[in-house]
């Protein structure tokens, strides 16, 4: 509350206007001439009743909200937003992500995978249909939604153990290659609960692919819907195409619950039992011959001046695409001992500083100064066009400091890629 041109008496006196209940009992005690300014007045005020206020809460407080059994899908997306209120800081991407976590509807979730939702906005107007549906069902049945949701579980949990009883013990394919040889796709299996994992199902998709086991997870088809009302700046690597984030893949997520399921993982790491496993199949694929790469010779001639003023001591920038995004100016440097992505252009790229791992040592510079990294991340880098197009993952340092470059392509990505860069070219 604040009045122009109003002196400190007038202030104090009309203070009370806004107070109610115990702040303007508070206010009517105050001892005679306690108070000379409106300013003394604020203080007062603040540290009396500042003790009352609620601490906000992180983001990850969102995790622990799940829809509880026999809760209707109103009353979870209710307290679901009202939690969400507490939230101090909570991006878009990160309330999608939490919401389908703890959703238990079957309804909605099949909606969901159907066409995922690019904003937590599409995703509260998909629940208000299947709400508004499941209402009208309940009207025309006269029973309790919670009582229709119940039976159809019972329903399906009877189908799910006479399949099982079809199965038999004496099948001798295991539970992970039945689910994606006969029942199809691991949307037909939905869960209640997920397993909260210590790492973002991002990392544990490069996690998988980089340890062999791309193979038990059932690539999706593309996304359905228009391609132009998707939003192009969000890409799933799951997928393979654009329209929501890797974090918030919902099939990505069913997926790796069945390998939680399957004891593929423990504590959001690979189980004793299954290392075991992979390295013995692994012994056993020694023996696989590999296609020898073709040698190809590089040379540089005047046709590839093309377009270029000579003389010139222009540095070689070039914009690739890193995370499946086009980053323009990147300076490939063969001095350069590190490939170093800039604090600005990683937080651009959707990602958080707790994502980054531990950078062992400081970069020391021409003059001797030496920058602590904030950490490292491993990106996919592709660069070429057609058929000369390359995709290989590479290790960031990530610095916050002043660059005239968003990256720089050091000599790990240049020897990765069998590159020879031409400055003069």
């Amino acid at each position: 509350m604040d009045f122009q041109a109003a002196t400190d008496a007038i202030k104090c006196r009309a203070f009370q206007i806004a107070l109610t209940s115990s702040a303007r009992l508070w206010y009517r005690r105050l001892p005679a001439r306690s108070i000379s300014t409106y300013s003394q007045l604020r203080k007062e005020i603040i540290s009396q009743f500042s003790s009352r206020h609620y601490d906000r809460k992180t983001a990850t407080h969102l995790a622990t909200i799940r829809q509880k059994e026999g809760e209707t899908l109103r009353e979870y997306v209710t307290r679901f937003q009202e939690e969400q209120l507490k939230v101090a800081h909570c991006s878009d991407d990160s309330a999608m992500c939490y919401f389908l976590t703890g959703l238990a509807d079957e309804t909605l979730t099949v909606k969901l995978g159907e066409e995922a939702p690019a904003t937590f906005a599409e995703v509260l107007k998909k629940a208000k249909k299947v709400i508004d549906g499941q209402e009208l069902l309940r009207t025309k049945t006269g029973r309790p939604e919670r009582q229709i949701d119940q039976k159809k579980l019972n329903q399906e949990k009877r189908k799910a153990d006479s399949k099982s009883k079809d199965k038999g013990s004496s099948s001798s394919v295991s539970r992970t290659e039945y689910r994606r040889s006969e029942s199809g796709p691991s949307r037909s299996r939905p869960y209640e609960r997920y397993t909260s994992t210590t790492i973002p199902i991002s990392e544990i998709l490069t996690n998988i692919e980089e340890s062999g086991m791309e193979k038990l997870l059932k690539r999706p088809e593309k996304l359905r819907g228009d391609l132009e009302k998707r939003n192009k700046d969000k890409y799933c690597r799951f997928h393979r195409d654009h329209g929501h984030n890797t974090t918030s893949c919902w099939e990505l997520k069913r997926q790796i619950e069945d390998l939680i399921q399957d004891d593929y993982f423990k504590n959001g790491g690979q189980s004793g039992n299954k290392r075991k496993k992979l390295a013995r199949e692994a012994r056993r694929e020694v023996c696989i011959i590999r296609e020898q790469k073709p040698t190809c010779y590089i040379a540089f001639s005047d046709s590839d001046l093309e377009g270029v003023h000579l003389p010139h001591n222009d540095a070689l920038v070039i914009a690739p695409l890193i995370d499946h995004v086009f980053v323009r100016r990147v300076l490939v440097d063969g001095c350069a001992s590190a490939n170093i992505l800039s604090l600005p252009t990683y937080l651009a790229l959707g990602w958080t500083r707790p994502q980054l791992k531990k950078s062992p040592t400081p970069f020391v510079g021409f003059s001797g100064e030496s920058v602590s990294p904030e950490g490292c991340i491993d990106l996919p880098v592709t660069i070429g066009q057609d058929a000369t197009q390359v995709t290989q993952m590479a290790e960031f340092v990530v610095i916050d400091g002043r660059s005239a470059y968003n990256a720089i392509f050091g000599r790990p990505i240049i020897h990765s890629f069998w590159a020879v860069p031409s400055t003069l070219h």
